[in-house]
């Protein structure tokens, strides 16, 4: 209802609109008559002195016979009609002056807030003349920069409290994107922005909020390690820092977060590699060291905030060192974290590396985090205690590992997936793993890859339908045969799903066709993503129902017998002729309609008696 035509009314353009146009339906005489009663309205409201005072600007624009009309072209095909009001007394004119003024002061800074965003405003936003303007003379938002600082001195308690982040957000998309045309002492102006917003992540009296500009100023951490590399070992301590603070900004992001983003958008991996991996190694060996001296300050405080500056001088006294120089790695350090400090590391490390270390962690970690991520969620607590944003951590793990499985040479993939495979039952933990292989594939399209995890996957779906009692096992079986129900509406085909492949519903109809979910898997999927594949499709449903004459209707998917019926209307539409000549055909599609009459179907009656 928020987007209804009328949200976009209010009394003053109501007013006026029946002023110019009347109303439509009356005729003329009406319409005069209507008019006639708004200007009493108006002049009653008018000739009120409290009314007068408190409302006289608005009665003044919404009285059409105070208003002054001036055109102008708007584009090509439309002119712009503008009322200014005729007779405003001075105290009108004096609190409209005033009120402009506190508008614009409010908006000053508004298009540099817009541009200088380049995180979540900058999604689907149309750029303003401004804005380009900003994009042709970056040295222009620099100064605004350099203007509204010099404001937030003086008026701090004056100005809207987001004003006070655009310098952040502003300076960092400077050094970002326009380095090159700032100078020396530029360049070090918004340097000194960035590390003064970064570091009230390490006060005590920070309040974390979003769009604060902290997640920009450290995305634009690796562009000062690239132009001042004398310090870098500086701003790798503080990456590693804030990665250990997984503090969540509501649903949008952990602080860590900000780190694991920057390092991959900047491109780290590729451009500086020992920076990444000093960064990785450093948070490895650091986070055991934190957690401990956490929980020796909690003992006696209960669950009261541990302060950031004492934590920070604990690390001082044990001399922690994170020189780049001395960044060792030792692969056995990975025992020593949980499950939440390995997806911080998982997520760290490029999906689609070749590294050979970076091999070794991930089977390191997988032994650990398969049989932990899968274990069902109802007894996950009772096995391992804590389970704390245990759901949002398994889908980021699923998800990320989807993307790296997905990017390994098909000779590797046994050993990455095996922990996995192993670890699977039917749980909804289960259903979760594969539909996040199935995202993963739709996005990056790595056919050969997916395939072979997808036969790799096969013999364990059939064991788990051996015994079919599991409460997700028809989820898991509907994502596995990629009946997957975020598929668009109106989706024919997909990239990956090729004739090649056909054999996954060859195989499963015959293997498993006693469980009620691949029916319904295969006839989602040829009103979907398999529409192409009629006539094998007519052979899978075929051999379903032939070898499973006892599935009972109570038994079937939801929607089964829907797309069934839609399925071999449009067939048997087609191929009417074609069915009634080939007695092999024929053989196939009556006993599918017999099957759907047995189960109520009427279409599959009328179907059945048009190609007797």
């Amino acid at each position: 209802t928020c987007e209804d035509k009328h949200r976009n009314s209010n009394l003053e353009s109501l007013f006026l609109n029946y002023q110019l146009f009347g109303v439509k339906g009356f005729n003329e005489e009406q319409n005069t008559e209507y008019i006639g009663k708004l200007y009493d309205i108006i002049d009653q409201y008018k000739s009120n002195t409290s009314t007068s005072k408190s409302f006289g600007i608005l009665l003044a624009r919404m009285d059409r016979r105070n208003l002054i009309p001036k055109v102008s072209q708007h584009d090509d095909n439309h002119l712009r009609i503008e009322f200014t009001p005729k007779e405003l007394s001075d105290e009108h004119k004096k609190e409209s002056e005033e009120a402009l003024n506190q508008y614009q002061e409010l908006l000053k800074y508004s298009s540099l807030r817009m541009w200088a965003d380049f995180l979540i405003g900058a999604r689907n936003q149309t750029k303003s003349a401004k804005q380009e303007e900003y994009d042709n003379n970056p040295l222009l938002a620099l100064s605004e920069t350099k203007e509204l600082v010099n404001e937030l001195k003086t008026r701090q308690n004056e100005i809207d409290i987001l004003d006070s982040y655009i310098p952040a957000f502003s300076c960092s998309k400077l050094l970002l994107e326009h380095k090159d045309k700032l100078s020396k002492e530029d360049k070090k102006y918004c340097k000194e922005i960035v590390l003064a917003t970064v570091s009230q992540l390490f006060t005590d009296n920070y309040n974390y909020q979003i769009s604060d500009g902290v997640e920009a100023s450290i995305h634009a951490i690796p562009a000062l390690i690239n132009e001042y590399p004398e310090e870098t070992e500086d701003y790798v301590s503080k990456m590693i820092l804030i990665l250990l603070d997984e503090t969540p900004i509501g649903q949008y992001k952990r602080v860590c977060d900000y780190v694991i983003e920057s390092v991959h958008k900047s491109r780290l991996w590729e451009l500086n590699s020992n920076v990444a991996q000093a960064i990785l190694f450093g948070y490895v060996k650091i986070k055991p060291i934190y957690k401990q001296i956490v929980t020796e300050k909690r003992k006696g405080i209960n669950w009261k905030r541990i302060s950031n500056k004492s934590i920070l001088e604990e690390f001082e006294k044990r001399s922690i060192d994170l020189a780049l120089e001395n960044s060792s790695f030792d692969i056995n350090d990975i025992t020593l974290l949980d499950i939440h400090d390995l997806e911080i590391v998982l997520q760290l490390i490029p999906s689609n590396t070749k590294s050979q270390l970076h091999l070794e962690i991930y089977a390191k970690s997988l032994s650990i985090l398969a049989p932990k991520l899968l274990k069902d969620r109802r007894s996950y607590k009772e096995i391992y205690g804590d389970d704390s944003h245990i759901f949002s951590l398994r889908l980021h793990i699923f998800r990320k590992f989807a993307h790296f499985i997905l990017n390994r040479e098909e000779k590797d993939i046994d050993i990455f997936l095996k922990p996995f495979v192993d670890s699977l039952t039917a749980t909804q933990e289960t259903a979760l793993f594969i539909a996040e292989l199935v995202n993963a594939e739709d996005h990056i399209s790595k056919n050969k890859q997916f395939w072979y995890i997808w036969n790799y996957l096969y013999p364990k779906i059939q064991e788990l339908c051996i015994t079919p009692h599991g409460y997700y096992l028809e989820e898991i079986i509907i994502n596995y045969f990629l009946a997957c129900a975020w598929w668009r509406e109106g989706i024919e085909d997909w990239h990956s799903l090729k004739e090649g492949n056909l054999s996954l519903y060859a195989n499963a109809s015959k293997d498993i066709g006693n469980i009620p979910a691949v029916l319904y898997s295969v006839v989602k999927v040829l009103n979907s993503i398999g529409t192409n594949f009629k006539d094998e499709g007519i052979d899978w449903i075929h051999a379903i129902v032939s070898n499973n004459k006892l599935l009972h209707h109570d038994d079937l998917e939801s929607n089964t017998l829907y797309y069934l019926e839609k399925f071999l209307r449009k067939f048997v539409f087609i191929n009417r002729q074609k069915i009634k000549e080939e007695i092999r055909l024929k053989n196939k599609i009556i006993p599918i309609l017999d099957f759907m009459i047995e189960r109520g179907s009427m279409h599959g009656y009328l179907l059945r008696e048009s190609i007797l």
